[in-house]
């Protein structure tokens, strides 16, 4: 009888360790099972942040070239803003182990800054790329980027130090694989040159000029007063359609007259191709036109529009500062692009 006591309190007794083990292996499972999980998502948005970044400054990068008006531009932008926000809501609302709690918060406000730094160059694009203020709102960009550089500090110095030690800290680094694109992610911000309103504006219009100081007194004004293709030579006409040879190396010659009483310095001139395909839109500028004269921009295409069907050649003079006439800054053509 003494013996089946002491039996069933052995067994018993197993019993217990083997369920209190149980428990704890179950509940060391599950929190390794959290930590992978959190890894994994986090590295998947990381790198969905860093696609948005390439995308975003590769457009950029074009500016006036990006084949969109700036109106499209700022819609693709904003497009990004709000892919942006949607990573700072799963960062906010994402299941975090409680170790991570602090760090997550980090990785929230890393997320948040990016989607508000987007948001205001969307606001500033229209203006940037436009014939009035362009000079203060590609300042204005180049300040508002600093938000990235922000967020790239804050997710190098604070958000993965906190992460790396928590996982240390908890035992779990040979259990809790970190992948190289959260460990080692390149910043949102792609330069500090961005930070640099020249940089800024020479990616935008194509020059580096950010002048914004009072025009000098008189008369300010430019014109368009001729376009030619080359290498054929032919000459655009407002009053016909023109049939332009398409062939690699196409580039528009556009003359541009200073009608003013002022030497003008950094003007920009814009030609854009829209109708048929994709708008090409691509823009050169011109050092400096003395009064009364004219100098020419030679405006290369970056690619050919589709041949046999008509198109609208917008060719555009942006206003010099000081300028308020301008109906003779903009002239449109009715072209064709033939294959032969």
């Amino acid at each position: 009888m003494r013996r089946r006591q002491i039996l069933a309190v052995v067994v018993g007794i197993v019993l217990i360790l083997l369920l209190f083990f149980g428990i704890r292996g179950c509940a060391s499972i599950r929190k390794e099972n959290a930590y992978k999980d959190y890894v994994r998502e986090v590295s998947a948005d990381v790198q969905q942040s860093q696609q948005e970044s390439d995308a975003v400054f590769g457009l950029l990068r074009k500016g006036q070239a990006a084949g969109q008006s700036p109106v499209d531009l700022q819609n693709s932008i904003n497009g990004f803003r709000a892919e942006a926000s949607k990573l700072a809501e799963r960062a906010r609302d994402r299941d975090v182990p409680g170790e991570l709690k602090d760090a997550n918060r980090y990785l929230v406000d890393t997320m948040e800054l990016r989607a508000d730094g987007l948001a205001a160059i969307a606001r500033l694009l229209p203006t940037a790329l436009g014939d009035q203020g362009a000079g203060t709102a590609i300042k204005q960009i180049a300040a508002e980027n600093r938000l990235f550089d922000a967020s790239d500090v804050l997710f190098s110095q604070r958000y993965q130090p906190e992460l790396f030690t928590t996982i240390k800290d908890e035992d779990l680094e040979n259990d809790v694989p970190v992948p190289d694109t959260l460990r080692n992610p390149k910043g949102f911000l792609p330069s500090i040159r961005w930070l640099q309103p020249a940089a800024v504006a020479a990616a935008l219009t194509g020059t580096a000029s950010t002048e914004t100081t009072a025009a000098t007194p008189g008369l300010h004004g430019t014109g368009v007063a001729a376009v030619t293709v080359q290498p054929a030579g032919t000459a655009l006409s407002t009053s016909g359609t023109t049939d332009i040879h398409a062939q690699k190396g196409l580039s528009f010659d556009v003359q541009v007259q200073n009608q003013g009483q002022n030497d003008e310095k950094n003007v920009t001139v814009q030609v854009r191709i829209s109708g048929a395909g994709k708008p090409i839109s691509v823009a050169q500028p011109i050092k400096s036109i003395a009064q009364g004269g004219t100098e020419t921009a030679s405006v290369p295409l970056p690619s050919l529009p589709p041949t046999g069907r008509p198109v609208t050649i917008t060719v555009s003079v942006k206003a010099v500062p000081g300028e308020k006439k301008l109906d003779n800054n903009k002239q449109s053509y009715q072209a064709i692009f033939t294959a032969s």
